[in-house]
């Protein structure tokens, strides 16, 4: 098994963690996220699709969530890769709706990482990745 160990910062104390999303064209941007592991689904706000060549038109199904001041609409979208954690994932399926945080671009949801153990050390700002033989 392989260990990936990756630097977090807390913002309001939020586990942000680094990302980079490449477009239909090989297009690449960074983004900011937050580590959130009771989110189902992996977010990304329109604006970051968008410096990568997304478009709406690109989604494949709507999507909706429900928070506390009523429901959102948004997309799911199929990202050439997106990586997180120093792990790069081909094809992935992400969640697009527009988080309303200027300084964040998203989140990392269980979509993600349900295919690892993860550690999260706080006291360090360590996120341990251990990546899992597939058979």
């Amino acid at each position: 098994m392989t260990k990936l160990s990756s630097s977090f910062v807390h913002d309001r104390e939020l586990i942000i963690v680094e990302a980079e999303v490449v477009g239909p064209t090989g297009r690449t941007t960074e983004a900011r996220l937050v580590l959130d592991t009771g989110a189902a689904a992996t977010t990304l706000t329109p604006r970051v699709l968008e410096k990568v060549g997304y478009t709406r038109r690109d989604g494949f199904k709507n999507a909706k969530v429900h928070t506390v001041i009523g429901e959102e609409h948004g997309y799911w979208l199929r990202v050439a890769e997106l990586t997180v954690l120093g792990v790069a994932t081909p094809n992935f399926a992400l969640t697009v709706f527009p988080l309303g945080h200027k300084d964040l671009d998203g989140l990392v949801g269980m979509n993600f990482l349900r295919h690892f153990n993860v550690e999260i050390r706080p006291a360090d700002r360590q996120i341990v990745v251990e990546l899992l033989a597939r058979g």
